[in-house]
């Protein structure tokens, strides 16, 4: 024999026949089943690699839309905040004239048709003013309040408590629960 001798292995097929088969067949079939298992075993890491990327993705996306919602809430919030406040401001020019109104009407000088009309615009702005919000601080008989009121004077006066508000000389108002006028007044000693 010479050195070229190939050891031949039988092996048996699938339909129970013998077949042989040399030793390099075999070993090569084990080297390429080998690399098929390694390139399985890379593709299995990449796969769990990427669904772990996956995961974390989404896991970023949904907190970026929970953020996004509170955002938009926020400056919802914050929207109807800074509208309060603008109306609050024009509320707080227009309140003189409501002032400038009552008083004409406790002057004697004005005829019975002018103080009609001026009856009927103060009712009128009263009716309005309470739609969007505004309402008038009672206060004569009340206990002075510092949240509410503002103290011009105190004056001593029988029968009368001490810290009772006996009289209004500017009447306050509240715009959604809020100040936006304290009531100037005067304090029994």
């Amino acid at each position: 024999m010479t050195g070229d001798s190939v050891s031949k292995v039988s092996v048996k097929t699938k339909s129970g026949k013998k077949k042989t088969e040399t030793a390099a067949k075999k070993s090569k079939r084990k080297t390429v089943s080998a690399k098929r298992t390694e390139k399985q075993s890379e593709l299995l890491k990449q796969i769990n690699t990427l669904q772990q990327e996956k995961e974390a993705l989404q896991d970023r996306l949904l907190r970026t839309l929970a953020e996004m919602d509170n955002m938009k809430k926020r400056l919802e919030k914050e929207r109807v905040q800074w509208q309060d406040m603008a109306r609050a401001d024009l509320l707080k020019v227009l309140l003189p004239i409501v002032d400038d109104l009552e008083r004409s009407l406790k002057s004697e000088h004005t005829g019975d048709e002018f103080r009609q009309g001026i009856e009927m615009i103060c009712q009128k702005l009263a009716k309005t003013l309470s739609d969007i919000g505004v309402v008038t601080i009672d206060s004569v008989g009340k206990p002075f309040d510092v949240d509410m009121h503002d103290a011009l004077l105190q004056i001593e006066k029988e029968g009368v408590a001490p810290g009772l508000v006996i009289e209004e000389h500017e009447r306050g108002y509240l715009y959604n629960g809020r100040v936006i006028r304290h009531a100037k007044v005067l304090v029994s000693k």
